[in-house]
């Protein structure tokens, strides 16, 4: 494999600027490094051992920590930046989902809504899965290191589902790199030869005409209905979704009518990106990630869920005295918090219409 170091610092520098998940650098380095040093023949571990303290590993690995590093320090967002990596790390290992609202993507897939949404990557990763084993010898470190990052992140979707974006890739590239390996027939290379080889650990079976012939038919078939079947379903989740005018006249109404950095109580947070779309004007409670509010301040957290959700009488009180709000913004959909401020004479309706309704405190 040929090593590009100084693209490779790059690269890992801006990937620390762009995506929260960049200690994956530093986790895919090293899992190159030990499938290399247990890949070396003969085996044996003080040569696997001096294998992974080779100043070529080394290299690799002080690369990829000085992107990181410069990454994070030579940031424009330096060094709030820093003080999110105690909460990435959490995240990352806290099962917040158990007993804190937090995004859909974070929720672990159904028993069989993985195997439904990935049928084709896993099952032709599961089959040049099976070729690598039957070529075990033949695997070079990087398709070992592919199967071993596809294995790392089949589990880690299994427990939040947005790993799926990285699930997907791996598998691609995982079967496609076992594949080769397995397949190493020379070059030019000669599909005859090749498909020889696999016919080899074939049942007779399956090698008839007619099975074949079925089999063609079948993902003939199957493919094509099922890449229309996820078209139709991504178009219809769209249609289903949010609106992006949702809310838009009540955070017209706070812009126009509120004082700049007036802190708006909202009941729900996932309102925010709407909110803030239409009016950076307010400071609302808290964004899509619930974590670092509970992560600031337990006890304030629960005050405002257990407010939101109609189980404290005392709704002025932890909007105006906790959270310091001046407005509160309530949606009908979820309007169970009216059950105590239509009653309390310190909440003034200012705005109304057919979404939310907003009320000074």
């Amino acid at each position: 494999m040929e090593r590009r170091l100084g693209w490779l610092f790059w690269w890992t520098w801006f990937f620390t600027w762009l995506y929260s998940a960049w200690p994956l650098t530093v986790v895919m380095a090293l899992a190159y490094v030990v499938v290399e040093a247990l890949s070396v023949t003969p085996f044996g571990w003080h040569t696997a051992w001096v294998k992974a303290h080779s100043a070529a590993n080394f290299k690799l690995l002080g690369v990829i920590v000085a992107g990181v590093a410069a990454g994070l320090v030579v940031n424009p967002y330096f060094p709030t930046n820093l003080l999110y990596l105690k909460q990435l790390f959490t995240m990352a290992l806290v099962s917040y989902s158990t007993f804190i609202g937090i995004g859909a993507e974070w929720y672990p897939y159904g028993p069989f809504d993985l195997p439904s949404a990935l049928a084709y990557p896993l099952l032709v990763w599961l089959l040049a899965t099976l070729a690598g084993v039957l070529s075990f010898k033949r695997q070079g470190a990087l398709s070992r290191t592919s199967w071993l990052m596809a294995l790392t992140f089949l589990a880690y979707t299994l427990r939040a589902r947005r790993q799926v974006e990285y699930l997907t890739p791996w598998l691609v590239l995982s079967a496609g790199l076992m594949a080769r390996d397995y397949l190493a027939v020379g070059a030019p290379f000669d599909w005859r030869a090749a498909w020889a080889k696999l016919c080899t650990f074939l049942p007779d079976w399956l090698k008839q005409t007619y099975v074949a012939a079925a089999l063609a038919v079948y993902f003939g078939l199957l493919v094509p209905a099922g890449l229309i079947h996820s078209v139709v379903g991504a178009r219809q989740g769209l249609a289903d979704g949010f609106s992006w005018q949702t809310l838009q006249p009540a955070a017209t109404w706070l812009r126009q009518n509120t004082p700049a950095r007036s802190i708006v109580f909202q009941t729900d947070w996932g309102t925010f990106p709407m909110l803030f779309y239409h009016n950076s004007h307010n400071y609302y409670l808290t964004g899509l990630d619930q974590t670092f509010m509970y992560e600031y301040n337990h006890d304030t957290y629960w005050a405002w869920i257990k407010a939101t959700e109609g189980d404290r009488a005392d709704v002025y009180h932890i909007a105006h005295d906790i959270f310091g709000a001046s407005y509160l913004l309530v949606e009908k959909r979820v309007g169970i918090i009216l059950r105590y401020v239509n009653r309390d004479p310190r909440f003034h309706k200012v705005y109304q219409d057919a979404e939310a309704i907003v009320f000074s405190l």
